[in-house]
């Protein structure tokens, strides 16, 4: 175990072995053993991004996650159809294009030059995901 230092939003920096991250709520074992629990908004949002991706969750902000969502629920919701979902590959190529024309319509408001590289791979394999009809790496991992 290795301590790593963890700055907080008041810029008070912390040195730290990180622990545990679920429901939002992060585990931080300091030198001599004690732990810290704390929700994972009281960290920068650079640390934030570290922790959520060593375990392995979504680094993209949350507007991005709900136009994916809905865009996903759509794909299941045709997918389910016994006729669409047994259809030709045209059809389910229909179904992908309108899955990912919704999530593009409402990712049109945000501009993506403010995003890290991680998170405009993320959005980009979420826009694969769409378009193929499959599942992005972390949905896959899971």
């Amino acid at each position: 175990a290795h301590a790593e230092s963890w700055t907080n939003q008041a810029g008070k920096v912390l040195e730290a072995e990180l622990v545990d991250f679920r429901s939002g709520q992060v585990t931080l074992r300091r030198p001599g053993g004690r732990e810290l629990n704390l929700p994972i908004e009281a960290l920068t949002a650079e640390n934030q991004r570290a922790i959520k991706l060593r375990f392995g969750q979504s680094v993209v902000p949350a507007h991005v996650a709900s136009a994916y969502a809905d865009a996903r629920a759509i794909l299941r919701r045709y997918q389910s159809m016994s006729s669409i979902g047994s259809g030709s590959s045209r059809d389910r190529k229909k179904i992908n294009r309108m899955a990912l024309a919704v999530f593009d319509e409402r990712m049109r408001d945000y501009p993506m030059d403010g995003l890290s590289a991680t998170e405009r791979n993320e959005i980009a394999s979420m826009r694969t995901a769409l378009a193929t009809g499959g599942a992005t790496k972390r949905e896959a991992s899971r």
